[in-house]
């Protein structure tokens, strides 16, 4: 096993995304100072395309700290033609998942703080329902369903 770009590589093409989130209000530090609190493996994505599966773009921001994920080649484009390198660079394809249901498959929630300037993903339905009452939409805003992912 060798971790790549908070990315856990297994066998059979699949990958396990690891969560580390940046504290935003949603969870306690762990690390003084670090800012980074571990929380496991959030899904299962695949390495490589298969059947029915998109690539999941990946951007940097620089300026904000932060990675951003899509599904839509058009959103893809659309920041790489608004935003500068700095604001939103683009690393290219992250994993592949599904942009549909499918058996044995599960939705990853997306969120944006315009506070923070930053994205939230969660592929638990209980994290989803909890930051959207708890949290107005300027400090997390449920922006639907971003793709699929399998169990």
């Amino acid at each position: 096993m060798n971790i790549k770009n908070k990315f856990l590589f297994i066998k059979l093409n699949i990958i396990a995304v690891i969560v580390f989130t940046l504290f935003f209000g949603l969870v306690k530090q762990s690390n003084a100072g670090s800012g980074w609190t571990y929380e496991g493996v959030a899904y299962y994505a695949y390495s490589t395309s298969q059947v029915n599966t998109v690539p999941i773009y990946r951007f940097w921001s620089k300026k904000n700290q932060g990675h951003f994920y899509t599904a839509s080649e058009e959103e893809k484009n659309l920041v790489i033609n608004k935003y500068s390198d700095d604001v939103w660079h683009y690393e290219g394809i992250a994993y592949y998942a599904y942009p549909t249901p499918q058996p044995n498959s599960m939705p990853v929630y997306r969120f944006w703080s315009k506070k923070n300037q930053h994205h939230f993903y969660t592929a638990s339905e209980t994290e989803k329902n909890l930051v959207i009452n708890k949290y107005d939409d300027y400090i997390w805003k449920y922006e639907g369903i971003a793709w699929y992912v399998t169990h």
